[in-house]
């Protein structure tokens, strides 16, 4: 578990108590802060109060003397009509957020430098989080794996220098994390969903594009419009994107899959013996995976491996 410290003394409104929720309201109280419980679902109480968490009625509380609202992922921020709690927070000034904002701020108030990789996209998202995560663990890493994955974040281990948060994040979470700032931020791809959530498609890219805009680098995807288009005006601000596609290499393709293999378009090792070498990765058309595992281990990605599918090898260009 990730103990709430940042909330210590503070009274924490957490509405929806699945996974996520039951997760949060432990973590805050093991951090010091007051919570109050609220789900409409009476099934979902009834599992809470047996797992030791207090209720509160939210419907009858004093809102002005609340600090935060906590949603969980489910739960409507904006579309197709804020949720009433969100309503009441911001009629009280109180700030609403998601779990991971809670993580947020503990690993920038704990371990900064613990690394955070965060992915999303519409489709493939879960798949190259488990992967991205198995793989680091083979490498010897401090893994711990979490988010819209099915782990809640707050469950997991507490940050720590060297432990690295692997994390999956929807758009509705996304949403709900104002102070994201992860190390490394992958955008796989986007297209029409949840727009029952988000009202516009634009808008849904406009949150799903906000993870890259905030990663200290971004890997972005770019065999769909909408994707390029957010990696080209990421790039023209100089911010640090590295882009990947299922296509042949060349012009602004740092990664790209030919013939199942993945290539490298720019990163040079050097003039070795009069030749010039170049990094390639045979990926079996994982796209994501080898540009994360390259950018974390740099060298020491040549001894990754996954079951033979996967293998990080130099070779003449």
């Amino acid at each position: 578990m990730i103990p709430a410290t940042t909330f210590k003394g503070r009274r924490v409104a957490v509405f929806g108590l699945g996974r996520s929720g039951g997760a949060t309201c432990r973590a805050l109280a093991a951090g010091g802060a007051q919570v109050l419980a609220w789900d409409e679902n009476e099934r979902s109480r009834v599992a809470a109060e047996a797992g030791g968490i207090a209720l509160t009625d939210l419907d009858r509380a004093d809102w002005s003397a609340i600090d935060a609202l906590v949603l969980a992922p489910g739960v409507p921020l904006t579309h197709p009509a804020p949720h009433w709690t969100a309503n009441r927070a911001r009629a009280a000034g109180v700030e609403v957020i998601g779990d991971i904002e809670i993580f947020a701020r503990e690993r920038r108030a704990i371990a900064p430098d613990a690394p955070f990789i965060a992915i999303t996209g519409t489709n493939g998202k879960s798949t190259t989080t488990a992967l991205i995560a198995h793989l680091l663990k083979e490498s010897g890493c401090d893994v711990q794996m979490g988010g819209n994955i099915g782990v809640p974040i707050l469950s997991l281990a507490p940050p720590a220098p060297g432990r690295h948060y692997v994390v999956e994040m929807s758009s509705y979470q996304i949403d709900l994390t104002p102070t994201l700032e992860p190390d490394v931020a992958i955008l796989l791809n986007v297209s029409p969903d949840h727009l029952d959530r988000h009202g516009t498609f634009e808008n849904y890219a406009a949150i799903k594009a906000r993870l890259v805009e905030v990663g200290r680098r971004s890997i972005i995807g770019i065999d769909d419009e909408t994707v390029a288009g957010i990696a080209g005006r990421l790039a023209e601000t100089g911010h640090d994107v590295v882009r990947f596609s299922a296509g042949v290499g060349g012009g602004q393709k740092n990664y790209f899959v030919q013939n199942g293999r993945m290539g490298h378009t720019f990163y040079e090792l050097g003039i070795v013996n009069g030749e010039r070498k170049r990094k390639y990765l045979d990926a079996g058309g994982a796209r994501p995976y080898g540009a994360i595992i390259h950018y974390w281990l740099g060298e020491d990605a040549k001894d990754v491996s996954l079951a033979g599918t996967m293998e990080v090898f130099t070779k003449d260009s």
